[in-house]
């Protein structure tokens, strides 16, 4: 009987034990694939000196441009990490295998999306140097803009986090 009482509480143990493994890995696999949002895609390093013959109009111009392909880029990139985060959220309850196909964080368009960001950076590093007035304000605007996307964006976490302990309680 005493041998029996041990055998099973050795079970019980490596139950435990396997369930907390198994729950770690998918916590841990969970993390690293979902694809990132948009506000947390660090720039690419980008020299300023590509720009330095530019003029003021033109340095405008190119952060023009860069400014719609962000925006553009952005809604795509978060939504797809959206729908990742989606995917994660099913894959914990119901069918854990499905988070292996999670795009992840080095996708082409995330990999664009810091590309153009390090320009921008760049091209505002040189409206600096210049002292190109309309292309600083353009810069000032979308750095006032990424910051409120940002804390937006926690603020949802935040919420999320919040809804998802009261759940629990």
């Amino acid at each position: 009987m005493n041998t029996a009482n041990q055998t099973q509480g050795i079970r019980g143990q490596l139950s435990n034990s396997l369930h907390a493994f198994v729950t770690f890995l998918i916590v841990v696999l969970a993390g690293v694939s979902c694809a990132p949002h948009s506000y947390e895609i660090r720039s690419a390093e980008v020299s300023p000196e590509q720009y330095k013959e530019l003029s003021c109009a033109e340095i405008e111009a190119e952060m023009n441009s860069h400014l719609r392909n962000l925006e553009e880029l952005g809604r795509s990139i978060d939504k797809a990490a959206d729908k990742d985060e989606t995917q994660t959220g099913v894959g914990l309850i119901l069918f854990w295998p499905v988070l292996f196909w999670l795009e992840g964080s080095d996708t082409p368009e995330a990999q664009e999306y810091a590309q153009i960001r390090g320009e921008m950076l760049a091209l505002e590093h040189t409206a600096i140097l210049k002292d190109c007035e309309e292309a600083k304000v353009l810069a000032e605007e979308w750095r006032e803009e990424e910051k409120q996307m940002r804390a937006a964006m926690e603020e949802k976490k935040k919420e999320q986090q919040k809804q998802h302990t009261f759940g629990e309680e």
